[in-house]
């Protein structure tokens, strides 16, 4: 089994994340349980969506626009074989899930349902910050893993008294 990396987590690896990030935890997790590196994939949609913020950076911001660049040219060379094309299967996969709504009622970005069409063609683990949506096509074979679900969460806030508010009091 491989893992197809969102934009988000190939973004937080280009943008060199710090080692406490959810995203570099969940790759050196992966990688202590055995999984090498060509176990981990990208697909041709990834590198058109850099593209496309290569195209949307600050022009003002011309010195982390070349570090951007200088990460993302990369990319092609690190992956190699591992960057996946839209087959015939996956488009088919592709137009089966289109029409999926995202929790507004809102229909999917393509980016992000090709994306997960891949995963399903090739039969990888899409590895995303996971998305309600996503849960109602588990039944046809998507698994998800989401670095972000394993982060450590802050507690729940209380009232200084340590007890939930009484809504009552504040009248």
């Amino acid at each position: 089994m491989g893992y197809l990396l969102s934009q988000q987590v190939l973004r937080a690896l280009v943008e060199d994340v710090p080692e406490e990030h959810p995203v570099k935890r969940w790759l050196n997790r992966i990688k202590a349980d055995g999984v090498r590196d060509t176990e981990i994939f990208i697909s041709v949609i990834n590198l058109g969506l850099l593209e496309d913020a290569i195209l949307r950076f600050d022009p003002g911001n011309s010195g982390g626009r070349l570090a951007f660049i200088e990460q993302i040219i990369k990319i092609p060379t690190k992956f190699g074989e591992r960057i996946l094309p839209l087959t015939a299967l996956a488009a088919q996969k592709w137009g089966q899930i289109r029409n999926q709504r995202d929790d507004e009622g809102h229909l999917v970005v393509t980016e992000v349902s090709m994306l997960v069409a891949t995963a399903l063609a090739y039969g990888l683990i899409l590895v995303t910050r996971r998305q309600d949506w996503m849960t109602r096509l588990e039944p046809i074979g998507l698994k998800i893993s989401d670095p972000w679900d394993a982060a450590p969460r802050p507690p729940d806030p209380v009232s200084p008294a340590g007890r939930q508010p009484n809504p009552a009091a504040s009248g």
